[in-house]
């Protein structure tokens, strides 16, 4: 993926950070500096994109930014849950993010629709979703669809199952929009790899 591509989702990681410390004051004397996390979180998802060729970003833009970003990873399924199957590979929502001034508007729903729509392409069954157990606004949102939840110590781990309604349309640059993206504004999907 082109650096740019990742620079320019800056603002969005920034946005991320920011409400992760929000909801986590508990967390506060260990909150990483702003560019030290960006740098570590670029990298490591860099790697990912590398190393898991399944793995995809899907990005809302709105005139020339980014105002919503999904990052899935999709990885072997192996050792996930020694309690339940799961498929194999598996998606992991790695992030979702959407400006605070574009929130409330749709864009995560249908970030969220294409992300549902690129794994039934490639024939992922499931998707695993992390939450912060302290990120309160973010737990119905997840709960929206058919999400079983787990509550931990610290998070809340989400678990996706049979991801298996009929595909809208290949996703891709040029057909993205097919998938699912959209809002109540008017963005412009962009899909990578």
């Amino acid at each position: 993926m082109p650096e740019q591509r990742f620079n320019d989702l800056e603002p969005l990681w920034r946005a991320l950070y920011e409400h992760h410390n929000e909801v986590t004051p508990h967390l506060c004397d260990r909150a990483l500096p702003f560019k030290q996390a960006w740098e570590s979180r670029r990298r490591t998802e860099g790697a990912w994109l590398q190393l898991e060729p399944e793995s995809f970003v899907l990005a809302a833009q709105d005139a020339d930014c980014y105002v919503g970003y999904a990052f899935v990873r999709v990885r072997s399924g192996a050792g996930f849950a020694a309690s339940w199957s799961v498929s194999d590979p598996l998606a992991e929502l790695a992030t979702l993010s959407v400006l605070p001034e574009f929130r409330g508007q749709g864009i995560g729903s249908a970030l969220m629709d294409a992300v549902e729509s690129r794994l039934r392409e490639i024939g992922i069954a499931d998707m695993a979703i992390g939450v912060i157990a302290t990120n309160r606004e973010a737990v119905p949102f997840y709960e929206r669809g058919p999400l079983l939840l787990c509550q931990a110590k610290s998070a809340l781990c989400g678990f996706r199952a049979a991801i298996s309604a009929p595909v809208r349309g290949a996703v891709n640059e040029q057909t993205c929009a097919s998938a699912g993206v959209r809002s109540s504004r008017s963005v412009r999907p962009v899909c990578w790899p």
